[in-house]
């Protein structure tokens, strides 16, 4: 259950990633807008190198794997579908460690989300989107298309993990209905076929053969 919903997590922010990208690049050739709040432009930046990072390592994870593993040629050249030991510890290898990089981005994804969430979208709820006639003489700033850009995306991630949340849930409680159902068919059966054995002919028939050797013995010692 922890692999599935570390999986989702990651599919979640790679669908989030690729929108934040389009966005953010575009926003790079804007020199009208503004930040607005002063610690806007550490997670715009933060955010995006960490994207970046993420494409990087998973493009160079798929460039330095082993992809001959189901192939045919390789299949042809070794009929037991094994690999020699020393290239599949190294395989392993590869994987275990990238592996572990994506645990720390996906970790530092989070942290950037907490992070935007805490010191960014409360200035919406507190001085609104900046969309007022007095903003551009107050703050000398044509738009602050950042500011709406950057939380547009965080309510996206929010919206995204609750859909995977509610989801997990659901999925959870699905299997554990589905796990509860199939223990009682299973205790259900044993007793049936418990009350079969002890019905059937056959387990009188045992008992008897039981019986015997208790009569036997009891009229021997009577004799």
């Amino acid at each position: 259950s922890a692999a599935l919903l570390v999986d989702c997590v990651y599919l979640v922010l790679a669908i989030w990633q690729i929108v934040f990208m389009f966005g953010w690049f575009f926003l790079q050739f804007m020199e009208f807008s503004c930040m607005l709040t002063p610690l806007l432009m550490p997670y715009l930046y933060g955010v995006a190198i960490t994207c970046m990072t993420t494409f990087l390592m998973g493009f160079i994870h798929y460039v330095v794997s082993d992809s001959t593993m189901s192939t045919a040629s390789y299949s042809h050249c070794y009929p037991n579908m094994m690999k020699p030991v020393p290239e599949m510890v190294h395989q392993r290898t590869i994987d275990e460690m990238f592996s572990s990089i994506a645990t720390f981005l996906i970790l530092l994804h989070l942290f950037w989300f907490l992070f935007g969430s805490v010191n960014i979208l409360p200035v919406v709820f507190i001085e609104g989107l900046y969309m007022g006639n007095d903003m551009p003489r107050i703050h000398q700033c044509v738009a602050p298309v950042h500011f709406w850009f950057t939380c547009s995306c965080l309510c996206l991630q929010w919206f995204l993990f609750m859909v995977v949340a509610i989801w997990y849930m659901v999925e959870m409680s699905a299997r554990y209905n589905e796990d509860r159902s199939s223990r009682s068919d299973i205790i259900q059966n044993n007793h049936n076929r418990a009350a079969q054995v002890g019905d059937s002919p056959t387990g009188h028939l045992t008992s008897s053969a039981e019986e015997q050797p208790i009569i036997s013995t009891v009229q021997t010692k009577v004799e």
